[in-house]
């Protein structure tokens, strides 16, 4: 079942989501919910925030992407090197960064809760972060390219960022326009 995405001005996107310490049926079922809404927005992400749940779990499937700009050529789950197409769609519960490294990239973004407005965000190019899966089992992955920096994005929504605040206020001022109207659109869907 799909679920409505929050817009960019509805203030749980801006806040810290909590760690999930029960793994039952209605989890599995959330979790479910957050994949069929990913694919039927047509995303490669999307964080329990941004459908209004304070939980820090996120889907990730960057199977449309990985044969783009920003292929994944470092796949690491549990320190065995795999296919990323092979562990999508990826749920990542409680994620925390074991390390990120120095080297950074640049590239385009966007962000299903944010929708219209693309921008460059620097990111470092690989990261290792540690998960529970669905059932609660630790997990640890080490990646780079679409899959690295999607993972950052989602990671930041589960910490009440978005990919806009890495902007420069002259970047923001590109985009005016289109976050003050959706930022008006969710206070009245928040009103109503």
């Amino acid at each position: 079942m799909a679920l409505r995405v929050s817009q960019y001005g509805d203030p749980i996107l801006k806040k810290i989501s909590e760690k999930i310490i029960i793994f039952d049926k209605e989890l599995q079922s959330f979790i479910n919910s957050l994949v069929d809404t990913m694919k039927a927005e047509e995303g490669i992400g999307l964080a329990a925030p941004q459908v209004g749940v304070l939980k820090k779990v996120c889907v990730i499937d960057v199977t449309p992407c990985l044969d783009g700009e920003m292929p994944v050529d470092n796949c690491l789950l549990d320190q065995r090197n795999v296919p990323a197409n092979l562990i999508m769609p990826l749920v990542m519960i409680n994620p925390v960064y074991e390390s990120k490294s120095k080297d950074t990239v640049t590239y385009e973004e966007g962000c299903l809760s944010i929708p219209g407005v693309n921008a460059t965000v620097e990111r470092p190019i690989l990261i290792k972060v540690s998960y529970l899966d669905s059932y609660g089992n630790s997990h640890q992955i080490e990646c780079d390219g679409i899959l690295s920096r999607c993972i950052q994005h989602e990671i930041d929504h589960l910490e009440g960022k978005l990919f806009i605040d890495y902007l420069t206020n002259r970047d923001l001022q590109k985009h005016r326009t289109k976050l003050k109207k959706l930022r008006r659109a969710s206070r009245d869907w928040l009103k109503s």
